[in-house]
């Protein structure tokens, strides 16, 4: 019994702790894939897309890497990203602990998924069930309480703050179109025992957790408290703008949930095959 104990305590603190060679050629491929896309989206044109990509980094870490050495990477990552955007004399702890939370869900959520085997599938289609839902109440009640008739406020996206009313509903419904996506490809993957198909359910489902969980509701907290470190004032009371804010993450979602799973899907592929063969095949090239 204490030999199996020690044996899982050891499994445990391996698997938290452990680097390996291939972890630190994948996380150095990673920082220089976040140097390039930072350079991309504030120095081009491409800055008018305004959505996080930084999100999938921290998320792949958090797919590849231990967890220890992935916090630290992400650290780093996050650091060289605010020097070459400029942005680095803004930093603010309500901000600089996001990259390390999603990371740490990523670690969790794709080591969990693991463990559960054949149901592991269940958990994104839940969770992807949950995020459309409560977008559609968002949406119906930000319809109805509409200052303008034909428009929504959202975060800034592609250069728009505001979205047409009947754009909102076509993208209710892509996004309704990739739940229908995800449960076909989960059927499939199980019945014909296709893994590279389970991944976009996977992937998805990893997008809307994060999305929910650091854009609708810390999102409109860490703006607040931001805003409070850069230009106080006493009078400001966040539950006057949570609400609006939160309204206004939750809808500019509809945009970037299908973006961020359509990048990270064909991504996780030679991920996951790399980690199956140099990883899984190759345990003994570890520090």
């Amino acid at each position: 019994m204490n030999i199996k104990s020690t044996s899982k305590w050891r499994n445990l603190l391996s698997s938290l702790f452990k680097f390996r060679i291939i972890d630190l050629n994948i996380s150095a491929f990673l920082v220089a894939l976040l140097i390039i896309l930072t350079f991309l989206t504030k120095y081009t044109a491409f800055k008018i897309i305004n959505l996080n990509f930084e999100y999938l980094f921290y998320i792949l870490l958090g797919f590849f890497v231990s967890l220890f050495p992935a916090l630290i990477v992400a650290l780093i990552g996050d650091t060289v990203s605010l020097f070459i955007s400029g942005n680095i004399g803004f930093w603010h702890p309500v901000y600089a602990v996001v990259p390390l939370l999603i990371t740490t869900i990523s670690f969790f959520y794709f080591n969990v998924l693991r463990k559960l085997d054949r149901y592991k599938l269940l958990v994104p289609n839940i969770f992807i069930t949950i995020t459309n839902f409560s977008l559609i109440l968002i949406c119906y009640w930000q319809i109805n309480n509409a200052i303008d008739s034909d428009y929504l406020r959202i975060g800034r996206v592609f250069g728009f703050t505001k979205i047409s009313i009947s754009l909102i509903y076509g993208l209710i419904w892509l996004m309704i179109a990739f739940q229908i996506i995800c449960m076909i490809t989960s059927i499939i993957s199980i019945v014909k025992k296709n893994h590279k198909l389970s991944q976009f359910s996977i992937a998805f489902g990893i997008v809307s957790i994060i999305i929910v969980i650091f854009r609708w509701f810390y999102g409109p907290y860490a703006y607040f408290i931001f805003l409070q470190y850069v230009n106080y004032s006493p009078s400001r009371e966040i539950a006057s703008f949570y609400p609006i804010w939160m309204a206004a993450f939750a809808l500019k979602s509809l945009i970037s949930i299908p973006i961020y799973t359509a990048i990270l899907f064909p991504t996780l592929l030679p991920f996951e095959f790399l980690r199956n063969r140099y990883i899984l095949q190759n345990k003994q090239n570890q520090y």
